[in-house]
């Protein structure tokens, strides 16, 4: 069944075929992280391919940026891989990867680009629980450290009632918290 919104189209499986579906999505994202690290390889094959030429280069470092950009969930990892695996650097300012004049991609640094896919070189995010009561406590103490020493160009905004009241809040909890431990 295909149900059209206004910005998507969403597909709803039979329940009986969610497994097999779930192994074509494995198989999928198996099949695009290779492709990834494949087009990223013949990126910088086709730069040690033509040493020295200033005009490849420029293309190699335009085609690694789409890519890493096209890369999605891949991004960062992909982006990762460019900065340990290549000569070329990553510019704050611009967001983007460049090269000097006299960068290279020669035999090693190529093969050992080659040999190890991003996926090795950065690996995804693991998903960690919320402990709500905790990251409220640390972020509290960062709050009144920041109050009695300031940092020199930097504006913090902190309200000093909101402050207390959440001071207020997170001790109540912390109280109900270890009563209902004993």
């Amino acid at each position: 069944m295909t149900t059209k919104t206004k910005s998507k189209v969403t597909h709803t499986y039979d329940f009986k075929d969610v497994d097999t579906v779930i192994g074509v999505i494995v198989s999928d994202g198996q099949k695009l992280q290779q492709k990834i690290h494949n087009l990223g390889v013949c990126i910088f094959k086709h730069w040690h391919d033509n040493p020295g030429d200033q005009a490849v280069q420029g293309v190699v470092v335009e085609k690694i940026n789409s890519l890493v950009l096209a890369s999605g969930y891949h991004k960062s990892a992909v982006g990762a891989w460019v900065q340990l695996m290549s000569p070329l650097k990553f510019s704050e300012e611009t967001k983007a990867f460049y090269a000097h004049v006299d960068d290279k991609m020669m035999g090693k640094a190529f093969m050992s680009l080659r040999d190890k896919p991003f996926w090795e070189c950065k690996k995804p995010a693991e998903v960690k629980s919320i402990n709500l009561l905790d990251d409220l406590l640390k972020d509290i103490e960062k709050a009144k450290k920041r109050l009695s020493a300031p940092k020199d160009g930097v504006e913090d905004d902190i309200d000093g009632e909101l402050l207390r009241a959440v001071v207020t809040a997170v001790e109540a909890a912390k109280a109900r918290k270890e009563a209902t431990a004993h």
